[in-house]
């Protein structure tokens, strides 16, 4: 009998056992569910958008199954780090901030931050233009966390528990701006009927110490096998032209990073 033949043939079967059991994983995702298009939640109470999208076909491209759990934007990172969900997909942008508690994998697209608020208002978005302005942001994005480093002692800053919300309120004219992402804002909201007599106000931000360098998913710190797999699932997403065919379903432009 041939015992290094047997031996192989032993760790072999180990492993593609140890590689099937994770390809038959469900995958556990969070996303916020009130950032449309990106992703939100429809009449059933399921998770829907762009990313919700993305991620079956990243999973699908990786050999896993995934399910998608909406949760508030500032409770995802808890709930991944007390393992609730495996991964973040939810537009959560690359910052060294967030790096010290989860790692990521991506940028997966582009999407620079905006102000938007009522046609003509003044254009002056930086620091000495916001004071005395009210603002409304979503709780727990980095667009909460600029407005307060640049302006926090200087503007009224009004945080929601969703990007909806804050937009109910611009409309409703107890706030002047709301900032968030660019197309989010777009396609959520300026190209909708609700949307009519307001616009971008001043430039896209472009402040990488604040803003980072793009969404990504987020996974747990060490967590080298999700990383891995879901690295492997975008970058196939994107090659295979996946990735341009939803931006465009969904934005009628290619998202993509230029630099993926």
């Amino acid at each position: 009998m041939n015992w290094k033949r047997l031996m192989t043939a032993a760790v072999f079967a180990a492993v593609c056992s140890v590689n099937s059991a994770y390809a038959q994983q469900d995958l556990k995702i969070g996303t916020e569910g009130a950032f449309p298009p990106f992703n939100f939640v429809d009449a059933n109470g399921q998770p829907q958008g762009f990313e919700v999208d993305l991620g079956y076909a990243i999973c699908k491209a990786a050999k896993l199954t995934c399910t998608f759990t909406a949760i508030a934007f500032d409770g995802l990172i808890p709930a991944l780090k007390a393992k609730k969900v495996d991964a973040i997909i939810a537009s959560m942008n690359i910052t060294d901030e967030r790096k010290k508690v989860i790692s990521f994998v991506g940028p997966y697209y582009v999407d620079p931050p905006r102000f938007i608020g009522k046609s003509g208002s003044p254009a002056d978005i930086t620091p000495a233009g916001l004071k005395g302005r009210t603002i409304g942001v979503a709780s727990g994005t980095i667009s909460e966390s600029y407005v307060r480093d640049v302006a926090g002692t200087t503007a009224k800053i009004t945080s929601y528990p969703s990007l909806d919300n804050a937009l109910l309120d611009l409309s409703a004219d107890r706030v002047e701006l709301v900032l968030d992402n660019a197309i989010a804002l777009s396609e959520g909201f300026l190209k909708k009927p609700e949307g009519k007599g307001f616009e971008f106000i001043g430039p896209a931000l472009s402040d990488t110490k604040h803003f980072g360098i793009g969404p990504g998913i987020g996974i747990r710190q060490n967590d080298k096998a999700t990383a891995s797999a879901l690295a492997s699932g975008l970058k196939a997403v994107q090659d295979s032209g996946e990735f341009k065919t939803l931006s465009l379903k969904y934005f009628g432009m290619d998202i993509s990073p230029k630099n993926p």
